[in-house]
């Protein structure tokens, strides 16, 4: 076991929890979660910022730019990797210098409802609110509000499909594993996974009207 460790947990366990001692043992809680659970790490990391956080949520990714008072995140959440919340928007400084030599910014609260899953590389622009039950699909810019049960994909962000009608296609499809022994967040198994997935044919390209073809 990490030395760190075992310092640590020795003295959440010898110290008393004082309301001196309080600020010190929340340190000792953080430092143990960075070293044992890194994505519950950043959810307790992101209330100590000043985010407002809900119960059961996993954050994978924690780029809070830069007003974390600004953000409002409710229960069972899942932030995927290389997500950013971006509560500013700096192109207003040099953009509108002229016009506005007092400028200082724009900023906005960004508020994520409950059972919303945020995919890889998302950014999450300010002044947007996502609703319960939604979907963010990776890599999308959302840059407006949109409403419960939403799928959102693309940049910018749109529409795509509702939660329910979006969760039945993926039922139906090869490539979802639904199995009780290896229920999320349990890792699958690499040779389980190539059996279950390794041999599917990868999709093939959907046919588009050329350039060409568009613009005669």
């Amino acid at each position: 076991m990490n030395l760190k460790l075992t310092v640590i947990r020795l003295l959440r366990r010898v110290l008393p929890e004082t309301p001196g001692l309080k600020a010190f043992h929340r340190r000792l809680e953080l430092g143990e979660l960075y070293r044992t659970d890194m994505v519950q790490y950043r959810v307790e990391r992101a209330k100590e910022m000043g985010a407002t956080i809900g119960k059961n949520c996993r954050f994978f990714s924690l780029h809070i730019f830069s007003e974390p008072k600004l953000v409002d995140i409710g229960d069972n959440t899942i932030m995927s990797g290389n997500v950013v919340l971006l509560t500013h928007d700096g192109a207003i400084h040099s953009s509108a210098y002229a016009e506005l030599p007092d400028i200082n910014g724009y900023y906005g609260r960004i508020s994520i409802g409950k059972n919303c899953f945020i995919g890889f590389g998302s950014i999450i622009m300010p002044n947007v609110r996502i609703a319960d039950n939604c979907i963010v699909c990776p890599g999308s810019v959302v840059i407006e509000s949109f409403p419960e049960s939403s799928v959102i994909r693309g940049n910018p962000a749109q529409i795509i499909a509702s939660r329910s009608s979006w969760v039945r296609a993926k039922e139906g499809e090869p490539n979802t594993i639904v199995d009780p022994v290896y229920r999320f967040p349990i890792i699958i198994p690499e040779d389980v996974l190539l059996d279950r997935v390794g041999h599917l044919s990868i999709a093939e390209p959907r046919m588009r009207v050329p350039v060409e073809s568009r613009e005669s």
